[in-house]
């Protein structure tokens, strides 16, 4: 093998273990949001959302519950997409599978410009910050790899 061929492998196997760790870490944070929406890890998050929503920084007391739950219903959707998305990058997106390149980043394409969009339209600009970050964290080794996958043909 020639050395550019190798360095070509070792840059996309980079980009490919930082969408595992990506998806990984979007599994861990997911289930803390089903486990511990209430706890101190969504304090400024939850302050941000009920300023947003309800214009005071605490949840309003007949939200409290319906909090849990949206959050149990929000992480656990958040947790199995990621489940997905791990095992994607794991062995298609390794094999350089076109189609896994491409379900990641429609499932990205339609996440985050509608959850966007409608945090912004309700003023939950923290959310639109967060997915701003997370949606920056998948493309980067997308855009990083994509000739892996969508090789220049030769003139």
């Amino acid at each position: 093998m020639n050395d550019e061929v190798h360095m070509v492998d070792v840059r996309f196997n980079f980009w490919r273990k930082w969408l595992v760790i990506c998806s990984a870490i979007t599994i861990l944070f997911s289930l803390m949001m089903v486990f511990g929406s209430t706890g101190f890890l969504f304090e400024f998050y939850n302050r941000q959302v009920a300023t947003a929503i309800w214009g005071r920084p605490e949840l309003h007391e007949a939200v409290v519950k319906y909090h849990a739950w949206i959050f149990g219903v929000l992480g656990s959707s958040i947790a199995g997409w990621s489940v997905c998305l791990l095992f994607i990058a794991l062995y298609p997106f390794k094999r350089r599978e076109k189609w896994a390149y491409y379900c990641i980043l429609i499932s990205i394409l339609i996440w985050a410009p509608l959850d966007s969009a409608f945090s912004i339209y309700f003023g939950v600009y923290i959310e639109a910050l967060f997915n701003l970050f997370a949606v920056t964290l998948f493309l980067i080794p997308l855009i990083a790899t994509y000739g892996s996958f969508f090789p220049k043909e030769a003139d």
